[in-house]
């Protein structure tokens, strides 16, 4: 039997396609299959040339036809494209078939579970939050301005969690855009904000965007700016225009559980004002993503942790005054001819005198 590659799985190693297709099936049997030659591969140039290759919905198409171009033998890290044929035997696709039926009713278990998750008034209101919280969107991601509070991971510790709302900010996207005759992928979470970090954070809409920004990652390519509010009582003396001389320009580097870690301070921004606590704002760059890097940077290096941060001898406060301000990275997508750079910009929502949020406003350049 022969299986089209779907745009989702377009770029996607064999044998992780393999897995993904046959996760009940042991990773040594389908290396085997692939040594016996029994998986092979057809061009999308070729699959379109095959007059007997007809879409349908399962993507699957009859194999033996004596007019489809040749097969070729597949490698576990042959690169699938959109478009091309993974050609199988009768035993892998009847494996298929029942592990899809297995897939199936795990899925629908899941999705039940979501929706009974959605349907009180407190679970609907915190999608309805965090879909306006949505301040970028395209066919490839999303960025969500996080709210501090929220974990991004689920643990058994935890009550909530970015990632339990996830599979309904993504059906919602689906009805919004029109996209009701298929199935939307899950979101896919691409890094990490702490719980108490607010700011902007980056969600892929499918498998081949997750693998795109994590490369990215890899590469340093994704350039982030957070800004805090330092306390001034370790800060030394002199007001901001001493800490602007001290601070402004320092690259600290104190190592984070014994690995390296780096973090530029670009600027001192300027002290608080009346509704925020006392402090002085700085807007920190990293080179590296250590978990706390910017908190134990600030009490470290620079003597003066962050506010709220009272893990590392920062001042009580109302939260953690530690904001992922702005995010910048080459849309993977673009065409080399035209490359395009996302560059979102979202400033901290204070709390005012007044007892409600200031309003963010956040732009794209």
């Amino acid at each position: 039997m022969r299986h089209l590659v779907r745009a989702q799985d377009h770029e996607l190693r064999l044998d992780r396609w393999l897995r993904l297709q046959f996760p009940s099936l042991p990773q040594s049997f389908l290396q085997t299959q692939l040594r016996k030659r029994k998986i092979r591969l057809q061009s999308p140039a070729a699959a379109t040339a095959a007059s007997s290759l007809q879409p349908a919905a399962s993507a699957v198409a009859p194999s033996g036809a004596s007019d489809l171009p040749p097969l070729l033998s597949a490698r576990a890290n042959s690169i699938l494209l959109e478009g091309s044929v993974v050609a199988i035997d009768a035993h892998l696709f009847h494996s298929k078939l029942l592990s899809q039926q297995e897939q199936t009713e795990f899925r629908s278990s899941k999705e039940s579970k979501s929706t009974r998750l959605a349907v009180t008034d407190e679970a609907q209101a915190r999608v309805q939050e965090l879909l306006d919280r949505v301040v970028y969107q395209d066919s490839h991601f999303l960025v969500l301005n996080k709210p501090h509070g929220l974990a991004v991971q689920e643990g058994s510790a935890l009550a909530d969690s970015l990632a339990r709302y996830l599979p309904s900010i993504a059906a919602a996207l689906a009805d919004s855009e029109q996209q009701q005759a298929q199935e939307p992928e899950p979101l896919k979470l691409v890094h990490r904000l702490d719980k108490e970090t607010s700011g902007l954070l980056v969600l892929a809409r499918s498998r081949l965007a997750a693998a795109k920004f994590s490369a990215l990652l890899r590469r340093g390519a994704v350039q982030k700016t957070y800004q805090a509010l330092v306390s001034p009582s370790s800060a030394g003396n002199g007001g901001y225009s001493a800490l602007k001389a001290e601070f402004e320009g320092q690259e600290l580097s104190h190592p984070i559980h014994g690995k390296p870690a780096t973090t530029l301070v670009e600027s001192v921004l300027r002290s608080n004002n009346r509704n925020e606590p006392n402090g002085t704002w700085l807007q920190l760059k990293p080179f590296t993503g250590r978990k706390h890097q910017l908190r134990v940077h600030c009490a470290v290096e620079l003597k003066a942790p962050i506010v709220g941060d009272t893990k590392y001898g920062g001042p009580l406060a109302d939260q953690l005054y530690l904001h992922a301000t702005r995010i910048q990275f080459p849309d993977p997508f673009a065409p080399a001819e035209s490359p395009r750079l996302i560059d979102i910009d979202c400033p901290m929502l204070i709390h005012s005198e007044s007892g409600k949020n200031s309003s963010a406003h956040c732009s794209m350049e």
